[in-house]
Parts: structure tokens; C-alpha cells; sequence
């Protein structure tokens, strides 16, 4: 199993039921997140990175064969908490940049500030 392909397993997982977006939607999260994990991965030092790669092989395995919903037995571990909390931020963070979700939210997406800020400041 790939590195990105964990990173994908890993963010489906831990992505938020609400609110509800369609599968296309998910799937490009989804896509955003695991390419936006790696990243932020691969800035940490040797001696943090080597830790979290072989808990995010055993976290992908996990789900793998035992479901998405399975990811909350990695709670009862202590580095697997700090984990699993890791990866649901980043998941988080790029889940409630969509526009889509931003749309079902009620709130105004980065264009739409930006629109306003110009007509305020008429830059």
C-alpha cells in the first residue's frame, strides 16, 4: 500500500458527516487532504517522521481491514491519539476550505471576502 494511498484511507476516514456534500465533493476533499497530510508530513524531522509514517502503515491497515469506524480504537493508544488528532486537524482544515461546504454553512467563501474588501478599499 502506497504512502498516498494511506494518506486517502486515513482522510475518508476522518472526514466530517456534516455537513452533507456530494461524492464528487468528498472525493476531491478527500483528494486535497491526503496531498495536503503528505506535505505537512514530510516538513517534520527525521526523528518525528519515522514514528508517524509506521503509525499512519499501521493506521491505513487498520481501516483497511477493519472499516473506517475502527479508527477510534486508536484513541486508547497514546501515540496513536496524538495521530489521529494530527490527521483529523489537517483533515479539517482543508474539509472546511471547500467552497461547497462553506456554501452549506452559510459563510462567504475567499473570493466573496476578497470581492468585498476590494469594493471597501476600491483597490
Amino acid at each position: 500500500m502506497s504512502l498516498q494511498k494511506s494518506y486517502k484511507l486515513i482522510s475518508d476516514a476522518l472526514l466530517p458527516d456534516f455537513p452533507v456534500v456530494s461524492e464528487v465533493e468528498k472525493t476531491k476533499i478527500v483528494d486535497d487532504a491526503s496531498i495536503f497530510i503528505q506535505k505537512q508530513i514530510s516538513l517534520q524531522p527525521y526523528f518525528i517522521l519515522v514514528p508517524i509514517l509506521v503509525l499512519v502503515f499501521l493506521m491505513a491497515v487498520t481501516i483497511r481491514i477493519a472499516g473506517p469506524s475502527f479508527i477510534v480504537f486508536w484513541r486508547k493508544i497514546p501515540g496513536g491519539k496524538m495521530v489521529e488528532r494530527l490527521f483529523r486537524s489537517l483533515v479539517i482544515i482543508k474539509f472546511m476550505e471547500n467552497e461547497e461546504v462553506l456554501s452549506l454553512l452559510g459563510e462567504k467563501t475567499g473570493k466573496e471576502r476578497i470581492e468585498i474588501y476590494r469594493k471597501k478599499r476600491n483597490v
